[in-house]
Formats: C-alpha cells, sequence, structure tokens
C-alpha cells in the first residue's frame, strides 16, 4: 500500500524540523548568528547609526546654557529578498521497487536531507565567497578588489563599496567601514592582534566572537601555536569537534576560503563581531516544505522546500578582513 501524500508531507515536516536544528549546529556561520524570523514585506529594513542624537555641554558654572539640538541617529540599510526553491521528487516506479510505507519515507528523508544540506551549502558558499551561480541575490561578505560585497580589502576609510544601499564613502565618517589587515603572505599573531584590537576600538556591543578562514590559514594559525596550543569545546558551533581559539573566539576553517580577487588579493578569514550580523527568514519560507503533488507529465509526486532569506548587518567598524595570509 502506497503512503499517502498527506501522511508523507506530515511525516516528512516533523523529520524537516529536526534536520534544519541539526543543519544550523552543523555550520558555524549559521550557528553562531542571531536567527530572525519575520512576517512579511517586500524588503528588510535595518536601521543603522549613523550620528550622534545630541551635543554635550560642560557645566562649570551651571548657568551655561546647553545645546538642545537633536538629530535623528538612523538611516535605513535595505537588503532585498533572496528566495529560491528545490524540489524533493520520488518516482512512482522507484516507490514500487521499495515496497512498504516505511521504507519510502526513509527513502523520501534522506533525499529531504540532501535538498536541505544543499541549500544550506549554496547559502554558505555565497555569503563567504560570493561565488554562487544560484543565489546571487544573496549578501555576501567577499567584497575584495572592490567588488559587490562588504568587506574590502581598502584601507578604513577609503572603501567605496554600498552595504544594505548606503555608500561606504558617504557614510567614512560615521565608520560605515570594515576593519583590514594584510598579512603579507605570513601570518603573524601580531597581525591578528592588530585586527582584533582595531575592531574592539570601534564597538559598543560584543567583540571578536568568530573567526571564519581558509584551511591554510587555519593550519598557519595552528603552527604558529606550537606548544602553546589552546582548545575549546565547539560542540555548539561544529558538531561536537574542538576548535582552536583566538582571542577567546573559535577559529574555524571553511573549505569555500580562500577567495582570491581579479587583482590576485587573497581572502584569508574573516574576523566577526555577530553582535551586529543576523540571518533572518521569512516565517513561512523556513526551509519548509509544500504538500506532495503528483508531478505533471510524470510519474511521480514531489514536494518543494521554499527559502526566504537574507544576511543583515547593522555595523561595519567592528568587523574585520585579513588578506594575504596564506603560506
Amino acid at each position: 500500500m502506497s503512503v499517502s501524500n498527506e501522511i508523507l508531507t506530515t511525516t516528512l515536516r516533523i523529520l524537516k524540523d529536526q534536520e534544519v536544528d541539526q543543519l544550523f549546529k552543523a555550520t558555524p556561520l549559521l550557528n553562531k548568528l542571531a536567527v530572525e524570523k519575520v512576517d512579511g514585506g517586500s524588503r528588510y529594513e535595518q536601521p543603522v547609526v549613523m550620528t550622534e542624537h545630541s551635543v554635550i555641554t560642560q557645566l562649570s558654572s551651571g548657568q551655561e546654557p546647553f545645546d538642545t539640538t537633536a538629530a535623528n541617529i538612523f538611516q535605513d540599510a535595505i537588503f532585498e529578498w533572496c528566495d529560491y526553491v528545490a524540489p524533493v521528487t520520488i518516482e512512482r516506479k522507484y516507490e514500487l521497487s521499495n515496497a512498504g510505507s516505511k521504507k519510502v519515507v526513509s527513502i523520501a528523508e534522506a533525499r529531504m536531507r540532501n535538498v536541505i544540506g544543499s541549500m544550506k551549502r549554496e547559502w554558505e558558499k555565497q555569503v563567504l565567497a560570493g561565488s554562487s551561480t544560484v543565489l546571487t541575490e544573496l549578501q555576501t561578505m567577499q567584497g575584495v578588489d572592490a567588488g559587490t560585497g562588504w568587506f574590502e580589502e581598502a584601507a578604513f576609510g577609503s572603501q567605496v563599496n554600498s552595504v544594505g544601499g548606503l555608500s561606504k564613502s558617504t557614510y567614512a565618517d560615521s565608520n560605515w567601514q570594515n576593519q583590514v589587515a594584510n598579512g603579507g603572505g605570513a601570518l603573524t599573531i601580531s597581525i591578528m592582534s592588530g585586527l582584533a584590537l582595531e575592531m574592539g576600538n570601534y564597538t559598543d556591543q560584543g567583540q571578536l566572537d568568530l573567526v571564519i578562514g581558509s584551511p591554510d590559514f587555519w593550519k598557519a594559525y595552528r603552527d604558529l601555536l606550537s606548544t602553546q596550543e589552546r582548545w575549546g569545546s565547539a560542540d555548539k558551533l561544529d558538531g561536537g569537534r574542538m576548535a582552536i581559539m583566538f582571542n577567546g573566539a573559535p577559529v574555524i576553517s571553511s573549505a569555500f576560503l580562500p577567495v582570491t580577487g581579479g587583482s590576485g588579493t587573497v581572502l584569508s578569514a574573516y574576523f566577526l563581531n555577530t553582535s551586529y550580523l543576523k540571518a533572518v527568514f521569512h516565517k513561512e519560507a523556513y526551509f519548509d516544505m509544500d504538500d506532495f503533488v503528483k508531478v505533471d507529465g510524470y510519474v511521480a509526486r514531489r514536494s518543494l522546500i521554499n527559502v526566504r532569506t537574507q544576511l543583515v548587518i547593522s555595523h561595519l567598524a567592528s568587523q574585520g578582513l585579513l588578506y594575504a595570509a596564506e603560506a
């Protein structure tokens, strides 16, 4: 007896919720970021503090007039949604060859997990490397060689990209710029510490709490530590694997890094203060599944996994990019 579409859909939705939980536990960036689910809107608007609200007046005699001027401190960074879907399909012939409701559900579950894993990897590929040919409307941190991403290798104060529709050049005095460090082809603790120091000088919220770099960057950092290695449990970050620490932040390797720009600039690692970063999802498109339905023209049934998402940032000066740190 075949499994009904209703039972199959309900069962996979329950399993899907468990899978999405595991998805975030196994993905360092997604796990660390705050996840916000919203009801709707054609785009996501993030208020960003760009100026001081009022002027300070020193009172020497106590009778001085004080400046009552007040300014709106916010500008709205605008982030357009990225929508994408992927199908989970079960062919009738395959069902008949694998009789039994439990077996059919098991097969469908395996395919669903594969699809969600693929969607997750594509999300991370675009966010870290900007190299997805599918999710081109998803924001990316990768902005070397004045690309369209958030973090540039140009000096602090000299960057030219736009983030959330706000020009870095226009708001340079408001610190709408990322910190940057040049490894010069040889990673040192001093370079990493200098970058972390500059990030900390510009934040009123949080601190460096995640470093994501290339495998060669990770190896170079571990070699620098030598017998002074310090390990921390990363069970909340990466399925229980151990992670090297720097300044209290886990240092994670990503297969999507390094990224080499057109001029040869090599992006080695992101130094992140995730207090100002978040992954936003629509409540009804948070890896949600449609009902299984018959596919017209094919002897098969199919469900779509739907995602509406965007990566959002509200502060750039407390984020860092390390380049040319590959050995």
